[in-house]
């Protein structure tokens, strides 16, 4: 595994995703030499601070976006997407389970963290837009600040209507998920943060004001 994670952070290079400097081993260890990280939990910094504007949060977005489409476009699923990757700016870190990929070719190995796992990944057959689903995880969480599976699962998911962003991210089938690219590459700021807020409810959009936080 650890040979399979550098193999995977030095194809890389890009700005919110962990450097990858250098590796060697001895007769004992394995060692890597990589960029320290030292910005914390991604919630944790949310609810430090005493208001979260759509500027950070599309700012926060944009940037896990850009992380996981460079890592698609260079053949890596990262499969275990969660709120602790986190920096400033974020930088995804963690690939320990990240796994280079053939298109068109599913996986079958069942791993992640068990709350932010697609659920195809449990069928096992899935490809990177397991990717997307844990992402639609952690964009809930940065608007609620609770996992969106809760005690009661279905009513919980379902206060997020159709048309949303997240539900995009949280569709069951996953060839009915956008592509990395296209919240990405989305010229205009606002038009993403309607794509996050559409049809939220009124109370929770203001109690995400009042509970979340930026830098």
């Amino acid at each position: 595994m650890f040979y399979r994670e550098i193999d995977c952070l030095r194809s890389l290079y890009h700005r919110n995703i962990l450097r990858y400097y250098d590796f060697f081993e001895d007769d004992t260890f394995c060692y890597a030499i990589l960029e320290l990280c030292q910005g914390g939990d991604l919630l944790q910094r949310l609810k430090n601070m005493p208001v979260v504007t759509e500027a950070h949060i599309v700012k926060y977005v944009r940037q896990m976006l850009a992380a996981i489409q460079h890592c698609h476009q260079n053949g890596v699923m990262h499969r275990d997407l969660k709120t602790e990757d986190d920096d400033s700016p974020l930088v995804l870190i963690d690939f320990g389970l990240a796994l280079r990929f053939v298109p068109g070719i599913k996986q079958t190995v069942v791993c992640g963290s068990p709350r932010y796992i697609a659920p195809e990944v449990f069928k096992q057959a899935y490809d990177e837009k397991c990717d997307l689903w844990s992402l639609g995880i952690v964009v809930y969480a940065m608007l609620y600040g609770t996992h969106p599976f809760g005690v009661n699962a279905k009513s919980t998911f379902h206060e997020i209507r159709a048309q949303s962003f997240v539900q995009a991210l949280l569709q069951h089938d996953p060839e009915q998920r956008p592509d990395a690219s296209e919240g990405v590459d989305e010229p205009s700021p606002h038009t993403l943060w309607r794509m996050i807020m559409s049809r939220v409810p009124g109370e929770k959009r203001k109690r995400m004001s009042l509970n979340f936080a930026s830098e």
